[in-house]
């Protein structure tokens, strides 16, 4: 019997003339014989220099086209605001890349039908993937500790793009990054009281390209600080915020310093080091603009 809810697929994608097409067949593939015509794909063009556009829409899918490059928080705002009003029930992000394991797109969409809130499809619960290097291993698990400690709710992979989401919590938890949508759904969510699980995946290597959609990993780590501040002020109280803050803050300037003496010594540019100065110059801004605005 075919399910008496709609789903929409959200595909963020920027220069993915090689992926997309491919992805949105994996999609069409795993879903069709279940959904039928109760599932619909959006791919968000955040605005590509190549010919994503083109195959994606070549491929069946409906095309969302920003005017410009606007990162990946905002790609994924416009997919879920187009799902919203297409009326679509569920809400899955998959990236345009080929990483996400689209087969267990039934998996994920099932722990919705159970109840769930937010199904977040994670790499690390049975082991890591081997293919990914073990620096940004090591700094996915350490982030999602911190994001566990400061929610309150355990969690092993909040970086996990690869995610399932009610209508409800679409309309509740409004994304203000502009990083990254991941760890401010999640932690959104948990203040919220929704009800999170993760399932374990096992993500694919990337076969051709690199990601674009976060550039720079360490600086946006740096913001990410900025932004747990900010969030942490809505929820929490300020002595509890500050204390994290500095630890949060502490350990991301050592991490992002450590990461830009690899790069430097093995690419030999200073691009990276005066982003090290930017993003903590950037950083300790924004802590005090939260703390201004918290004593105004």
């Amino acid at each position: 019997m075919m399910p008496d809810f709609a789903v929409c697929i959200v595909l963020p994608a920027y220069n993915e003339q090689h992926t997309v097409a491919h992805v949105i067949d994996q999609i069409n593939s795993t879903l069709g014989p279940i959904y039928e015509q109760r599932y619909s794909v959006v791919v968000v063009d955040d605005g590509s220099t190549d010919d994503t556009a083109r195959e994606a829409s070549a491929a069946g899918a409906y095309v969302l086209s920003l005017r410009k490059h606007e990162g990946l928080a905002a790609a994924f705002r416009a997919g879920v605001s187009h799902a919203m009003l297409v009326g679509a029930d569920v809400i899955v992000n998959v990236d345009s890349d080929g990483q996400h394991p689209v087969g267990d797109l039934p998996r994920l969409i099932g722990q919705i039908v159970l109840g769930y809130d937010l199904a977040i499809g994670s790499r690390f619960i049975h082991d890591s993937p081997g293919w990914k290097p073990w620096i940004q291993t090591f700094q996915s698990k350490s982030f999602s500790r911190l994001f566990g400690y400061a929610s309150g709710v355990q969690i092993r992979d909040v970086h996990s793009g690869f995610r399932a989401f009610n209508a409800g919590l679409a309309e509740r938890v409004m994304i203000t990054s502009s990083h990254s949508y991941t760890r401010e759904q999640f932690y959104r969510a948990s203040q919220q009281g929704a009800r999170i699980i993760e399932i374990p995946v096992r993500y694919t290597a990337r076969t051709m390209g690199r990601s674009r959609l976060i550039p720079h990993r360490h600086l946006t780590m740096l913001g990410i600080t900025r932004d747990l501040v900010k969030w942490e002020m809505e929820y929490r109280k300020p002595r509890r915020t500050i204390a994290i803050s500095i630890m949060w803050g502490l350990g991301t300037v050592v991490c992002s310093l450590s990461m830009s003496a690899i790069i430097y010594l093995k690419e030999r540019t200073a691009l990276y080091l005066a982003e090290i100065g930017a993003g903590s110059a950037w950083t300790f801004v924004g802590v005090n603009d939260v703390e201004d605005r918290k004593g105004s």
